[in-house]
């Protein structure tokens, strides 16, 4: 009877045995699927860094070209105004221009008077102040 006992006692430890073999193996398998996990979330996370850090550099570009472009654009104003300048000062010369020009009138009579003479060929004028 003691042998059926110790019999029974053994069939029941190796089936207890099977079954925390094969709990172990569930949970081993459980590892491995968490680290596999773990290792493609590693990967994502240096994805999105190599991501971040393309953003930042463009970023500093983007600074950079705008910080550029102000530069132009202020001095673009400046050779603007520089322009504008230049075109009133020759307004006033052009003013100036005419008022002396009016005074002079030319005349198609030959008198004694001084004569612009044109280019070789051209008809002479002379000058009435």
């Amino acid at each position: 009877n003691q042998v059926e006992q110790i019999s029974a006692a053994a069939e029941e430890v190796a089936a207890s045995s099977d079954g925390m073999v094969k709990s172990i193996e569930g949970v081993s398998a459980i590892t491995e699927q968490t680290t596999a996990a773990t290792e493609e979330m590693a990967a994502s996370n240096d994805e999105v860094q190599s991501a971040m850090n393309a953003i930042a550099a463009i970023t500093e570009q983007t600074g950079a070209a705008v910080e550029e472009s102000s530069t132009s654009t202020e001095e673009l104003s400046s050779q603007v105004e520089e322009v504008v300048a230049s075109s009133a000062s020759l307004g006033d010369m052009a003013v100036t221009l005419k008022d002396a020009v009016s005074r002079f009138k030319l005349d198609d009579r030959d008198e004694t008077s001084e004569t612009v003479s044109g280019r070789p060929g051209s008809k002479e004028r002379k000058l009435a102040a």
